[in-house]
């Protein structure tokens, strides 16, 4: 597939990059091409393009602004929201360098995935302490989480993807079901997608700590629990590697952790797994790895 070269052509003709711009390049395993790395003779900046709703670019550039001075975000260097310019809303900010913790953490260095892991947890634990009332939230653009539904289940049921562990699925949605509420319920900022490749870190006179939280396009209103089960969705029980440096650094920087939070954490999950299979436009690599969550949920919340 190659970038859309037309589009961002005009895109970049109109915008604070003008005349600056020495090469467009795709990030690695991007294939929508949404967001590009455009490279300058002083400096890089990430390009976003709307992907097909123009309400991406507007709530992810009102979060970004909302964020400035309490999270390490990216600086904005330019944004046409409405596509004013050229039909094709953009935003445009500084290309944050560092290394993300799927990358630390392949080092296997002890020490650097621990002071990550404790930064990160620290940083998302400010988040969940940022007080905005709903409405004022909702005029960032911002919308709660939507619950699975019948007819969700219903098509995991006709696709056939989950198979015998069907039934154990609807057995641990009816016993969270009260958990789950409570959840829902929530009125924070939630990042959305706070996964290994979105926190991006630096070594600080010889210590790791995140220097910039990228990608808000998934940004909701809801518990911070959310963010906090996507983190740990890989950690192995047997060999943890974030833990107990992540949920410390949480707890330190405000964060609240219900005594439960492990256990829910696997079922918040397993619930967006089940939510991530019900879209039709998924990639047989994507279903794999959603249907092998899901499973690695059940089994882990009926031991």
């Amino acid at each position: 597939m190659e970038l859309p070269s037309d589009e961002l052509s005009a895109i970049i003709a109109s915008s604070a990059l003008a005349g600056r711009v020495t090469s467009v390049e795709p990030f690695k395993g991007n294939l929508s091409f949404r967001s590009v790395l455009v490279r300058s003779h002083s400096e890089d900046f990430v390009l976003l393009r709307s992907g097909g709703s123009r309400r991406t670019i507007a709530k992810e550039l009102a979060v970004i602004e909302a964020l400035q001075r309490i999270l390490p975000v990216p600086a904005i260097l330019d944004c046409d929201a409405d596509g004013r310019r050229t039909g094709h809303p953009f935003l445009i900010y500084q290309y944050v360098v560092g290394m993300t913790f799927e990358e630390l953490r392949k080092r296997k260095c002890k020490k650097e995935i621990s002071e990550a892991a404790g930064s990160i947890g620290s940083e998302l634990g400010k988040l969940s302490t940022f007080k905005q009332t709903e409405i004022s939230l909702k005029t960032l653009g911002l919308t709660g989480r939507s619950r699975l539904s019948e007819s969700d289940l219903d098509f995991i049921e006709t696709q056939g993807w989950l198979k015998e562990d069907f039934d154990l699925l609807r057995s641990l949605l009816a016993m969270w079901d009260a958990r789950l509420t409570e959840v829902y319920a929530g009125t924070s900022l939630v990042h959305g997608d706070f996964n290994n490749r979105n926190t991006i870190l630096h070594a600080h006179g010889g210590c790791w700590s995140v220097k910039g939280i990228i990608d808000w396009e998934h940004a909701f209103i809801g518990s911070p629990l959310w963010d906090v089960a996507r983190f740990v969705c890989y950690e192995q029980q047997h060999s943890p590697c974030r833990e107990p440096y992540f949920s410390n650094g949480f707890a330190g920087a405000g964060g609240h952790l219900p005594s439960d939070w492990k256990e829910l954490s696997a079922m918040l999950n397993l619930v967006h797994a089940v939510q991530a299979l019900c879209r039709k436009d998924l990639p047989p690599s994507a279903i794999r790895e959603f249907r092998k969550l899901a499973r690695t949920g059940i089994y882990t919340l009926v031991e």
